[in-house]
């Protein structure tokens, strides 16, 4: 690991590596979370355990979800199963990507995908220590870094998504 902490912009490189390889296309990265008008979203998520606890979230709208799912397997159309499955392949992807700048040893959990409109995903004992905003073809995705915090168990870290992209 470069620094004791997962910084922007290391999470920036690996991803954008990730996405040239794999799409041959780049992230738009912002600011902050962009509008949508997507009323499904999707949500991956993996723990990490070893040297480094904590857990990788990825929170796309259901259309960024479908470009990918036609992309990465080649379809002009993806049912649900096939979004889902791209989502969490998405997911395991990306957190492999981030688990090169962390301390080993370390090991991922499978993907767990969440479809809806409404719902919320806690995660007890986790810290919120960064995250990333991007687009790609006018679709929200975000990345969201939580931390172990050790001794501390009353840090609680809620992800809700409301039919509009979080804020």
């Amino acid at each position: 690991m470069r620094s004791d902490r997962l910084e922007v912009e290391e999470i920036h490189e690996a991803t954008a590596r990730l996405w040239e390889a794999m799409f041959e296309a780049s992230l738009e990265y912002l600011e902050e979370e962009c509008e949508c008008t997507d009323s499904r979203f999707l949500t991956g998520s993996i723990q990490i355990n070893g040297a480094w606890d904590g857990a990788i979230v990825l929170r796309a709208s259901f259309n960024f979800a479908r470009s990918i799912a036609q992309l990465m397997l080649g379809l002009d159309d993806a049912g649900d199963e096939e979004i889902c499955d791209a989502m969490g392949e998405l997911t395991n992807l990306t957190s492999g990507a981030i688990q090169t700048l962390l301390p080993e040893p370390s090991e991922l959990t499978p993907p767990s995908v969440i479809e809806g409109c409404d719902y919320k995903l806690v995660f007890p004992g986790l810290e919120l220590i960064n995250s990333i905003h991007c687009r790609f073809r006018e679709e929200p995705l975000s990345i969201l870094i939580f931390e172990a915090r050790s001794g501390d168990a009353k840090i609680q870290h809620e992800v809700v998504v409301d039919g509009v992209a979080p804020r």
